[in-house]
């Protein structure tokens, strides 16, 4: 109960929240067993919808965007002299990752309502993924400021740094895969 009452707290911005999270190394791989689940289904769909290079892509994206994260961050932590933290924020910032589907529930009902309101389809779900990836933003930024104890101008490079350099990590299967089925 503790770690969905972290993830709620955390959702509503309330640093607190991390307290609720073990800093344990058997807290931080319990957390990232979900999400281990998730890519290798998503591998497998990916396999079962065109071909084993395809699933492999996937697998390897998924894994390098799940674990790019932890790398990153405790490589960042320890050099601002924060790794005494890192456990407990890395195996918050694992939970969170499971539970952001939720997130997405009043994102698709505000686009449903963007498009009732004439909004074409296209628009209104460009509007609400940047508003989701925004969300995901502030509470990347929410996570590191409280579970790392930074400043806000730490915590937003902190953000900026792991975001983009796990999107840059994560690209690179996809590119692989390109480069391998002749398409790049």
């Amino acid at each position: 109960m503790s770690i969905i009452r972290g993830i709620a707290r955390l959702a509503r911005g309330r640093g607190e929240g991390m307290a609720e999270f073990p800093a344990t190394v058997d807290g931080f791989l319990v957390s990232l067993t979900p999400l281990l689940g998730f890519s290798f289904v998503g591998a497998a769909a990916a396999v079962a919808q065109s071909d084993a290079a395809t699933g492999l892509a996937w697998l390897l994206f998924s894994l390098v965007g799940l674990l790019a994260p932890a790398v990153l961050s405790h490589a960042i932590a320890r050099r601002w002299g924060r790794e005494e933290d890192w456990l407990r924020y890395a195996t918050a910032y694992n939970w969170v990752q499971c539970a952001l589907p939720l997130a997405g529930i009043p994102m698709v009902l505000a686009i449903q309502i963007m498009v009732g309101m004439g909004l074409p389809a296209s628009a209104a779900a460009n509007i609400g993924l940047l508003g989701l990836f925004f969300y995901l933003l502030w509470l990347s930024w929410v996570m590191a400021r409280a579970g790392l104890d930074l400043s806000r101008g730490r915590a937003v490079r902190f953000v900026v740094i792991v975001t983009v350099a796990t999107y840059v990590l994560a690209s690179v299967p996809g590119w692989a895969a390109l480069v391998v089925n002749g398409s790049g």
